[in-house]
Protein backbone atom coordinates (compact mmCIF):
# COMPACT_ATOMS: atom_id res chain seq x y z
CA UNK A 1 0.00 0.00 0.00
CA UNK A 2 0.98 3.66 -0.27
CA UNK A 3 1.82 5.71 2.71
CA UNK A 4 -0.86 8.24 3.26
CA UNK A 5 1.85 10.99 2.27
CA UNK A 6 2.09 9.69 -1.18
CA UNK A 7 -1.65 9.49 -1.57
CA UNK A 8 -3.42 11.65 -3.76
CA UNK A 9 -6.20 13.44 -2.20
CA UNK A 10 -8.66 14.34 -4.88
CA UNK A 11 -9.57 18.10 -3.48
CA UNK A 12 -7.45 20.58 -1.99
CA UNK A 13 -4.16 19.59 -0.76
CA UNK A 14 -1.82 17.35 -2.57
CA UNK A 15 -4.11 17.22 -5.81
CA UNK A 16 -2.70 15.94 -9.10
CA UNK A 17 -4.02 17.03 -12.17
CA UNK A 18 -3.64 17.25 -16.21
CA UNK A 19 -5.81 19.28 -18.11
CA UNK A 20 -6.19 21.34 -21.42
CA UNK A 21 -7.50 25.21 -21.20
CA UNK A 22 -8.96 24.57 -24.96
CA UNK A 23 -12.66 25.04 -25.44
CA UNK A 24 -15.53 22.19 -25.41
CA UNK A 25 -15.81 21.75 -28.33
CA UNK A 26 -12.43 21.19 -29.80
CA UNK A 27 -9.93 19.69 -27.44
CA UNK A 28 -10.55 17.41 -24.24
CA UNK A 29 -11.46 20.04 -21.51
CA UNK A 30 -12.15 18.50 -18.34
CA UNK A 31 -9.37 18.17 -15.54
CA UNK A 32 -8.28 14.69 -14.59
CA UNK A 33 -6.73 14.15 -10.59
CA UNK A 34 -5.41 10.60 -9.29
CA UNK A 35 -7.35 9.59 -6.25
CA UNK A 36 -5.58 6.74 -5.30
CA UNK A 37 -2.89 3.87 -6.21
CA UNK A 38 -2.53 0.33 -5.02
CA UNK A 39 0.79 -0.82 -5.54
CA UNK A 40 0.41 -4.58 -5.41
CA UNK A 41 -2.65 -4.97 -8.05
CA UNK A 42 -1.11 -4.09 -11.66
CA UNK A 43 -4.84 -2.92 -12.60
CA UNK A 44 -8.42 -2.00 -11.94
CA UNK A 45 -11.46 -3.32 -14.06
CA UNK A 46 -14.66 -2.18 -12.67
CA UNK A 47 -16.38 -0.09 -9.91
CA UNK A 48 -19.32 1.14 -7.69
CA UNK A 49 -20.01 4.14 -5.36
CA UNK A 50 -21.74 3.43 -2.03
CA UNK A 51 -24.48 5.54 -0.65
CA UNK A 52 -21.08 6.91 1.42
CA UNK A 53 -19.70 8.25 -1.82
CA UNK A 54 -16.72 5.58 -1.30
CA UNK A 55 -15.59 3.45 -4.27
CA UNK A 56 -15.71 -0.28 -4.61
CA UNK A 57 -12.70 -1.46 -7.36
CA UNK A 58 -12.77 -5.04 -8.82
CA UNK A 59 -9.52 -6.60 -10.60
CA UNK A 60 -9.39 -8.69 -13.18
CA UNK A 61 -6.00 -9.34 -11.71
CA UNK A 62 -7.22 -10.15 -7.95
CA UNK A 63 -10.03 -11.80 -6.03
CA UNK A 64 -10.26 -9.09 -3.68
CA UNK A 65 -12.90 -5.83 -3.91
CA UNK A 66 -11.11 -3.02 -2.47
CA UNK A 67 -12.61 0.19 -0.87
CA UNK A 68 -11.09 3.87 -1.92
CA UNK A 69 -11.81 7.06 -0.20
CA UNK A 70 -12.77 9.98 -2.63
CA UNK A 71 -10.19 11.95 -0.96
CA UNK A 72 -8.09 9.63 0.59
CA UNK A 73 -8.55 9.46 4.19
CA UNK A 74 -7.60 6.44 4.54
CA UNK A 75 -5.28 3.98 2.14
CA UNK A 76 -7.36 1.35 0.08
CA UNK A 77 -8.74 -1.43 1.55
CA UNK A 78 -9.90 -5.12 0.63
CA UNK A 79 -13.40 -5.55 2.24
CA UNK A 80 -14.15 -8.71 0.42
CA UNK A 81 -12.88 -11.86 -1.03
CA UNK A 82 -13.65 -14.61 -3.76
CA UNK A 83 -12.34 -17.40 -3.17
CA UNK A 84 -11.38 -19.94 -6.14
CA UNK A 85 -11.23 -17.27 -9.04
CA UNK A 86 -8.28 -15.12 -10.41
CA UNK A 87 -10.10 -11.82 -10.56
CA UNK A 88 -13.71 -9.92 -10.31
CA UNK A 89 -15.45 -7.66 -13.49
CA UNK A 90 -18.57 -5.90 -12.92
CA UNK A 91 -20.23 -4.86 -9.97
CA UNK A 92 -23.71 -3.70 -9.27
CA UNK A 93 -26.07 -3.22 -6.51
CA UNK A 94 -29.52 -3.96 -5.88
CA UNK A 95 -30.39 -3.05 -2.42
CA UNK A 96 -28.49 -0.76 -0.03
CA UNK A 97 -25.08 -1.96 -0.13
CA UNK A 98 -26.30 -5.36 -1.37
CA UNK A 99 -23.62 -5.89 -4.25
CA UNK A 100 -22.94 -8.29 -7.57
CA UNK A 101 -20.15 -9.26 -8.92
CA UNK A 102 -18.83 -10.91 -11.45
CA UNK A 103 -15.59 -13.28 -11.03
CA UNK A 104 -13.69 -15.49 -13.45
CA UNK A 105 -10.84 -17.47 -14.02
CA UNK A 106 -10.65 -15.71 -17.61
CA UNK A 107 -9.86 -19.21 -19.46
CA UNK A 108 -12.60 -18.86 -21.68
CA UNK A 109 -13.94 -22.47 -20.53
CA UNK A 110 -16.55 -24.23 -18.68
CA UNK A 111 -17.31 -22.95 -15.26
CA UNK A 112 -14.98 -19.99 -15.77
CA UNK A 113 -17.39 -17.48 -14.89
CA UNK A 114 -19.57 -17.02 -11.54
CA UNK A 115 -21.71 -14.45 -9.97
CA UNK A 116 -21.41 -13.39 -6.17
CA UNK A 117 -23.37 -11.15 -3.65
CA UNK A 118 -21.07 -9.21 -1.66
CA UNK A 119 -23.25 -8.15 1.56
CA UNK A 120 -21.66 -4.67 2.99
CA UNK A 121 -24.44 -3.80 5.12
CA UNK A 122 -22.72 -4.73 8.50
CA UNK A 123 -19.42 -3.57 6.89
CA UNK A 124 -17.64 0.22 7.54
CA UNK A 125 -14.01 1.67 7.39
CA UNK A 126 -12.96 3.47 10.53
CA UNK A 127 -10.80 6.55 9.96
CA UNK A 128 -7.60 4.84 10.50
CA UNK A 129 -8.46 2.27 7.36
CA UNK A 130 -9.25 -0.95 8.67
CA UNK A 131 -12.58 -2.68 7.98
CA UNK A 132 -14.97 -3.52 10.76
CA UNK A 133 -14.89 -6.94 9.04
CA UNK A 134 -14.77 -8.44 5.68
CA UNK A 135 -18.11 -8.47 4.19
CA UNK A 136 -20.01 -11.80 3.53
CA UNK A 137 -19.48 -13.35 0.37
CA UNK A 138 -22.03 -15.62 -1.47
CA UNK A 139 -22.11 -17.87 -4.29
CA UNK A 140 -25.14 -16.98 -6.39
CA UNK A 141 -24.74 -19.16 -9.51
CA UNK A 142 -22.10 -20.80 -11.79
CA UNK A 143 -22.24 -20.15 -15.08
CA UNK A 144 -21.25 -23.17 -16.96
CA UNK A 145 -22.09 -22.18 -20.74
CA UNK A 146 -20.69 -18.76 -20.73
CA UNK A 147 -17.47 -18.22 -22.04
CA UNK A 148 -16.24 -14.47 -20.55
CA UNK A 149 -19.25 -13.06 -18.23
CA UNK A 150 -17.97 -9.07 -18.09
CA UNK A 151 -20.35 -6.37 -17.44
CA UNK A 152 -23.22 -6.46 -15.01
CA UNK A 153 -26.78 -3.86 -14.22
CA UNK A 154 -29.49 -4.09 -12.84
CA UNK A 155 -32.56 -4.64 -15.20
CA UNK A 156 -34.64 -1.64 -13.53
CA UNK A 157 -34.52 0.47 -10.24
CA UNK A 158 -37.24 -1.16 -9.09
CA UNK A 159 -36.23 -4.77 -9.42
CA UNK A 160 -33.72 -6.35 -6.66
CA UNK A 161 -34.07 -9.39 -7.88
CA UNK A 162 -32.54 -9.73 -11.34
CA UNK A 163 -29.39 -8.48 -13.39
CA UNK A 164 -28.34 -8.81 -16.59
CA UNK A 165 -24.50 -9.95 -17.61
CA UNK A 166 -22.88 -9.63 -20.71
CA UNK A 167 -20.56 -12.56 -21.88
CA UNK A 168 -17.94 -11.20 -24.38
CA UNK A 169 -16.69 -14.19 -25.86
CA UNK A 170 -20.09 -15.35 -27.21
CA UNK A 171 -22.02 -12.01 -27.75
CA UNK A 172 -24.46 -12.35 -25.49
CA UNK A 173 -26.55 -11.03 -21.82
CA UNK A 174 -28.04 -13.44 -19.56
CA UNK A 175 -30.68 -12.50 -17.24
CA UNK A 176 -30.03 -13.74 -13.94
CA UNK A 177 -32.28 -13.83 -10.63
CA UNK A 178 -30.68 -13.49 -7.54
CA UNK A 179 -32.97 -15.12 -5.61
CA UNK A 180 -33.60 -18.19 -7.44
CA UNK A 181 -30.27 -18.60 -9.22
CA UNK A 182 -32.34 -19.42 -12.54
CA UNK A 183 -30.68 -17.45 -15.84
CA UNK A 184 -31.16 -17.67 -19.56
CA UNK A 185 -29.88 -15.67 -22.35
CA UNK A 186 -32.27 -12.91 -22.91
CA UNK A 187 -30.26 -10.92 -25.82
CA UNK A 188 -28.16 -12.03 -29.04
CA UNK A 189 -27.35 -9.43 -31.87
CA UNK A 190 -25.07 -9.02 -34.23
CA UNK A 191 -23.64 -5.76 -32.57
CA UNK A 192 -23.22 -7.84 -29.89
CA UNK A 193 -20.95 -10.27 -31.86
CA UNK A 194 -16.51 -9.91 -31.32
CA UNK A 195 -14.96 -9.71 -34.24
CA UNK A 196 -11.98 -12.30 -35.93
CA UNK A 197 -9.72 -9.14 -36.39
CA UNK A 198 -9.97 -7.91 -33.36
CA UNK A 199 -9.05 -9.18 -29.72
CA UNK A 200 -12.09 -11.66 -29.19
CA UNK A 201 -14.53 -8.99 -26.93
CA UNK A 202 -17.75 -8.18 -28.56
CA UNK A 203 -20.36 -6.63 -25.79
CA UNK A 204 -18.52 -4.92 -22.84
CA UNK A 205 -19.99 -2.62 -20.61
CA UNK A 206 -24.18 -2.63 -20.06
CA UNK A 207 -26.24 0.05 -18.50
CA UNK A 208 -30.37 -0.35 -18.33
CA UNK A 209 -31.40 3.46 -19.00
CA UNK A 210 -35.07 3.87 -19.34
CA UNK A 211 -36.68 1.53 -21.17
CA UNK A 212 -32.66 0.04 -23.07
CA UNK A 213 -30.11 -1.47 -22.45
CA UNK A 214 -27.07 0.84 -23.39
CA UNK A 215 -23.63 -0.85 -24.47
CA UNK A 216 -20.10 -0.90 -25.88
CA UNK A 217 -19.00 -3.66 -27.94
CA UNK A 218 -15.31 -2.99 -28.38
CA UNK A 219 -13.78 -5.07 -30.84
CA UNK A 220 -16.74 -3.42 -33.45
CA UNK A 221 -15.89 0.14 -31.46
CA UNK A 222 -19.34 0.86 -30.96
CA UNK A 223 -21.70 2.51 -28.17
CA UNK A 224 -25.43 2.10 -28.90
CA UNK A 225 -28.69 0.85 -27.27
CA UNK A 226 -31.61 -1.88 -27.80
CA UNK A 227 -34.83 -0.84 -26.72
CA UNK A 228 -36.02 -3.95 -24.05
CA UNK A 229 -38.89 -5.22 -21.66
CA UNK A 230 -38.18 -4.25 -18.07
CA UNK A 231 -39.60 -7.58 -16.93
CA UNK A 232 -37.89 -10.27 -19.32
CA UNK A 233 -35.06 -8.35 -20.55
CA UNK A 234 -35.86 -9.29 -23.84
CA UNK A 235 -36.08 -6.38 -27.02
CA UNK A 236 -38.31 -4.72 -27.96
CA UNK A 237 -37.13 -3.01 -31.21
CA UNK A 238 -33.82 -2.95 -32.71
CA UNK A 239 -30.19 -1.85 -32.15
CA UNK A 240 -29.60 1.76 -32.75
CA UNK A 241 -25.82 2.57 -33.03
CA UNK A 242 -24.87 6.09 -31.42
CA UNK A 243 -21.67 6.10 -31.76
CA UNK A 244 -18.57 4.69 -33.73
CA UNK A 245 -14.87 4.39 -34.08
CA UNK A 246 -14.77 4.27 -30.54
CA UNK A 247 -10.98 2.87 -29.74
CA UNK A 248 -11.11 -0.14 -27.34
CA UNK A 249 -14.10 1.26 -25.58
CA UNK A 250 -15.04 -0.38 -22.21
CA UNK A 251 -17.04 0.37 -19.57
CA UNK A 252 -19.32 3.35 -19.29
CA UNK A 253 -21.64 5.70 -17.95
CA UNK A 254 -24.56 7.68 -18.11
CA UNK A 255 -25.45 10.72 -17.08
CA UNK A 256 -28.37 11.18 -14.59
CA UNK A 257 -30.69 13.11 -17.20
CA UNK A 258 -29.74 10.22 -19.61
CA UNK A 259 -28.32 13.13 -22.05
CA UNK A 260 -24.73 12.13 -22.63
CA UNK A 261 -22.20 8.74 -22.20
CA UNK A 262 -19.35 9.01 -21.11
CA UNK A 263 -16.99 5.79 -22.16
CA UNK A 264 -13.54 4.55 -20.68
CA UNK A 265 -11.09 3.78 -23.56
CA UNK A 266 -8.98 1.03 -22.52
CA UNK A 267 -5.40 1.89 -24.21
CA UNK A 268 -5.81 5.64 -25.25
CA UNK A 269 -5.71 7.22 -21.96
CA UNK A 270 -9.30 8.56 -23.15
CA UNK A 271 -12.35 9.55 -22.01
CA UNK A 272 -15.51 9.58 -24.85
CA UNK A 273 -18.19 11.83 -24.65
CA UNK A 274 -20.97 11.10 -26.24
CA UNK A 275 -24.34 13.15 -26.55
CA UNK A 276 -26.95 10.68 -27.03
CA UNK A 277 -29.72 12.67 -28.84
CA UNK A 278 -28.05 14.19 -31.26
CA UNK A 279 -25.66 11.08 -31.81
CA UNK A 280 -22.40 13.22 -32.14
CA UNK A 281 -19.21 12.43 -29.93
CA UNK A 282 -16.16 14.09 -28.78
CA UNK A 283 -12.62 13.68 -26.36
CA UNK A 284 -13.61 15.28 -23.17
CA UNK A 285 -10.55 13.98 -20.73
CA UNK A 286 -7.11 12.87 -22.13
CA UNK A 287 -4.69 11.96 -19.41
CA UNK A 288 -1.67 9.66 -18.30
CA UNK A 289 -4.20 8.92 -15.40
CA UNK A 290 -6.60 7.79 -17.82
CA UNK A 291 -4.10 5.03 -18.85
CA UNK A 292 -5.78 1.55 -19.69
CA UNK A 293 -9.09 2.83 -18.35
CA UNK A 294 -12.05 0.69 -18.18
CA UNK A 295 -14.64 1.60 -16.19
CA UNK A 296 -16.30 5.13 -15.26
CA UNK A 297 -18.91 6.01 -12.56
CA UNK A 298 -20.87 9.23 -12.03
CA UNK A 299 -20.99 10.74 -8.79
CA UNK A 300 -20.39 13.83 -6.99
CA UNK A 301 -17.76 15.63 -4.65
CA UNK A 302 -19.70 18.15 -2.25
CA UNK A 303 -21.43 20.51 -5.70
CA UNK A 304 -19.30 18.85 -7.76
CA UNK A 305 -20.23 16.50 -10.56
CA UNK A 306 -17.39 14.13 -11.07
CA UNK A 307 -16.71 10.92 -13.11
CA UNK A 308 -14.85 8.33 -11.58
CA UNK A 309 -12.25 6.01 -13.19
CA UNK A 310 -10.70 2.70 -13.26
CA UNK A 311 -7.76 1.60 -14.78
CA UNK A 312 -3.37 1.05 -14.27
CA UNK A 313 -1.44 3.71 -14.29
CA UNK A 314 2.18 3.04 -15.59
CA UNK A 315 5.20 3.52 -13.47
CA UNK A 316 8.51 3.98 -15.05
CA UNK A 317 9.08 3.31 -18.79
CA UNK A 318 7.71 0.16 -18.98
CA UNK A 319 4.11 -0.40 -20.63
CA UNK A 320 3.68 -3.44 -18.65
CA UNK A 321 4.91 -2.31 -15.19
CA UNK A 322 1.46 -0.72 -13.83
CA UNK A 323 -0.42 -0.17 -10.93
CA UNK A 324 -4.35 -0.43 -10.04
CA UNK A 325 -5.32 3.43 -9.79
CA UNK A 326 -8.48 5.22 -9.50
CA UNK A 327 -9.24 8.83 -11.28
CA UNK A 328 -11.43 11.40 -11.46
CA UNK A 329 -12.63 13.51 -13.96
CA UNK A 330 -13.98 17.01 -12.98
CA UNK A 331 -17.10 17.57 -14.69
CA UNK A 332 -17.76 21.23 -13.39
Amino acid sequence: MLSQSLAFLLFGGALVTCSSTDKFDTQPNFDVALVDVVPTVPTFENLAIRKTGEVLVTSVASSLLYQISPNASYLPVPVAGIPNFTGILGIAELQTDLFYVVSSNLTGTACSNAVWEIDLRNSTVTPSGDASHHAKASLIKEFCTARQLNGLTTLSTNDTSNLLISDSANGTVYKLNVKTGDYNIVLEEPEFDPLDTGISVGINGIHVYDEALYFTSLDQGLFARIPISLETGCATGAVEVLATNITYGDDFTISPQGSHAWIATNGPNEIVEVDIANKTQRIAASSPFLGSASSVAFGYWQSERILYVTGGLAVGVSSNNTRGHLAAVRLD
